[in-house]
């Protein structure tokens, strides 16, 4: 017999809180597994409509001939943003945008993309913009959470994602400056809505990030760990995952002002929840955040921990 076999094993203690985080990874990996499996969207387009363009079969007219649509084209956010306006599409994003260059191929999502706010309402969810001067987005509106109150001794905080804006000219087009907002109020809309907080509806969840699914929702039986939880929703329109302290702002070539206060806003999210909506009464706050906003939890999770009461349980989750 091996003398490694006579020796006694040694085990790792688990804390509650790398507990709490598994059973995160758990839930979230399941609801992951059925969102993968669910019908996706008819995609055929219309002629002459190049591939990079998501639209639903009925979207668009089948005669329809636009020239920033057509194949090769290239062109810049705003413009996207502007003709999903005119066509009375949703929004419109840059797919394959060129690194440095701002420009790309426009792609527009339908209006029957499950974005309406009539929708969203049932959740619970309600909009609170800061009340920091400082905190602001891209554009210098103020920066906002989304909040459902639920179990007062029981928290979570999730940083939305949305990627970065990597240049003047990326983040100028990404603070929405001179775009319209969607004509229907009950929308949530283009790419405006991660730079600018003008067009925000007041009410309901965005669903990226998984919406108000997983260990967001409010469902017993799909979510029995998290489903009671008081939850707050981290708008994202910063473009630099929560972590710029600039203080003057930068003034492009066209004289817009572009504002770099993510730290600001994620800090003044924190403080409100503490001073008006009992946050310092919490026994448990679960910090996450997926894509860019992964990387703000990364980044704040330390101080997030010394700005909460000692005696509050604070775990950090990145997806």
């Amino acid at each position: 017999m091996s003398g490694d076999l006579g020796k006694k094993r040694k085990y790792r203690r688990v804390s509650g809180c790398q507990c709490r985080i598994m059973i995160a990874s758990v839930l979230a990996g399941a609801w992951l597994l059925s969102t993968l499996r669910q019908r996706p969207l008819d995609t055929t387009l219309p002629p002459g409509v190049n591939s990079g363009v998501w639209v639903a079969q009925d979207a668009l007219p089948r005669d329809l001939d636009v020239p920033e649509l057509r194949e090769g084209a290239s062109v810049s956010q705003a413009d996207c943003s502007r003709l999903a306006v005119s066509l009375g599409m949703r929004a419109g994003v840059l797919e394959e945008k060129r690194a440095g260059e701002g420009r790309g191929r426009c792609q527009l999502l339908p209006m029957k993309y499950p974005y309406k706010l009539s929708r969203a309402r049932k959740d619970g969810f309600r909009m609170v913009l800061l009340k920091n001067e400082s905190a602001k987005c891209l554009d210098g509106t103020p920066g906002g959470f989304l909040i459902k109150q639920g179990d007062p001794r029981k928290w979570m905080v999730h940083l939305q994602g949305g990627g970065w804006c990597v240049s003047e000219a990326d983040c100028l087009e990404r603070s929405g400056q001179g775009v319209p907002c969607p004509a229907d109020a009950d929308m949530w809309g283009s790419e405006t809505s991660m730079g600018s907080s003008r067009c925000w509806p007041r009410m309901g969840l965005p669903p990226m990030d998984g919406g108000g699914g997983g260990i967001f929702s409010a469902d017993p039986e799909t979510n029995p760990t998290f489903y009671n939880y008081t939850k707050v929703w981290v708008m994202y329109c910063d473009g630099g995952s929560y972590s710029g302290s600039r203080a003057p702002p930068v003034v492009a070539r066209g004289g817009e002002k572009l504002f770099f206060r993510g730290r600001h806003i994620l800090e003044s999210v924190v403080g409100e929840l503490l001073e008006d909506h009992a946050l310092a009464a919490a026994d448990v706050l679960m910090l996450k955040g997926t894509s860019a906003g992964g990387l703000g939890v990364l980044l704040a999770a330390d101080w997030v921990r010394q700005a909460v009461p000692a005696r509050v349980a604070v775990a950090a989750l990145v997806d």
